[in-house]
Order: C-alpha cells, then structure tokens, then sequence
C-alpha cells in the first residue's frame, strides 16, 4: 500500500473514531433497557468506536496484518462488571427483537455473537 493511501485511510479513520466515541457516549449516556438500540446501529457504531480503523491500513503496510473482531465477547465479562455492558454485543444482541434471544440469557446471547463472527468471517 501507498504512504498516500494509507495516510489518508489513517486520517478518515481518525474522523470516524471521533465520530464512534461520541456516538457510543451518547449511547451509554441515553441508555434505557426497555428503548435499547438496535444491532445494527449498534454494530454502526461499534465498527468506529473500537479504534481498529485509524491503525487498520497502517498495521496492513507495515506488518500485513488484519485485526480481529470478536473482542465484544472475551471482554463481555469485565464490561458487565463494570457498568452493566450496555454497549456490548452480547448485550445488544439480547435486547434486539431481531434475533429473538429471551432477555438475560447470556449464553444464548454469546453464542448468536459467536455465529454471527463466523458467518462474518466465511463471507470474506
């Protein structure tokens, strides 16, 4: 990959951090467990505010490497600790009427997450 290029990747990948971070505050800060996002703006967010992006072309030029996307769930446990993981995969998963999981089943929750990872991953 070009300096250019991957110069103006890691820019635009700043401007869409900044853009995941506030989102994902505005989130947490608005959240409501009977008016809970959706996954899919859930994931909208997420794939900004994980700050993969500004590094992603870097690490590619410089090391060829790709950045996995599961962390949503080996940090599941220390989130919900925290502050409840109220924007979290797993979390949103169980609270989007799309994927008919049953409110606190955690498990169920996880292994949807883990499905959709893999499917993920088989479409590239």
């Amino acid at each position: 990959m070009e300096h250019a290029d991957c110069f103006f990747n890691y820019i635009a990948g700043d401007v869409l951090l900044a853009e995941g971070v506030v989102q994902e505050a505005l989130d947490r800060e608005q959240y409501d467990e009977n008016n809970t996002i959706s996954l899919e703006a859930y994931l909208a967010t997420r794939r900004k505010s994980i700050g993969a992006l500004p590094f992603h072309d870097l690490a590619l030029w410089t090391w060829q490497l790709e950045l996995p996307d599961a962390e949503d769930i080996y940090s599941y446990r220390k989130e919900y600790l925290e502050d409840g993981a109220k924007h979290d995969h797993v979390t949103v998963a169980m609270h989007d009427p799309k994927t008919s999981l049953k409110l606190g089943d955690i498990q169920a929750a996880i292994d949807y997450t883990a499905k959709e990872f893999v499917d993920t991953l088989a479409q590239l």
